[in-house]
């Protein structure tokens, strides 16, 4: 656990799960990061512990196909703001399952957060809202 808790700033996690191409995430209050160029990632699935993503946490990582975030806290939880901020940059093509709350759907002026919007263009995507 330590070597990942070092891989994501220093974060509590008390449990991670790799099995196949995906990791299970469980801790609390974290902040996702550095997992930008990991080709090879199909999964990012948090258990209650990731409340923030940082700007290119998932950049190019072009073999996702299910990212479940449904404890992140406030508007600006992924990349720091509502703009488009690379979180999914270099994702295209991919039919993807997407679990966000639900503020992040209508945080931008009425309109998804811009991250999500890039998402949502370039890909084919199922979002639950929790």
């Amino acid at each position: 656990l330590d070597a990942w808790n070092g891989l994501f700033g220093g974060s509590a996690f008390t449990s991670i799960t790799v099995s196949g191409y995906g990791i299970t995430l469980y801790g609390s209050n974290v902040e996702l990061t550095h997992l930008n160029d990991c080709s090879s990632l199909r999964e990012v699935v948090d258990n209650g512990c990731i409340t923030s993503v940082s700007q290119e946490c998932l950049k190019n990582c072009i073999g996702i196909q299910k990212i479940v975030l449904g404890s992140l806290v406030g508007n600006n939880a992924l990349g720091g703001s509502v703009t488009d901020n690379n979180v999914f940059l270099g994702i295209t093509g991919n039919i993807i399952e997407l679990t966000i709350p639900i503020g992040l759907m209508t945080c931008n002026a009425g309109a998804p957060d811009d991250d999500i919007a890039y998402l949502v263009a370039n890909n084919t995507v199922t979002i639950t809202t929790v």
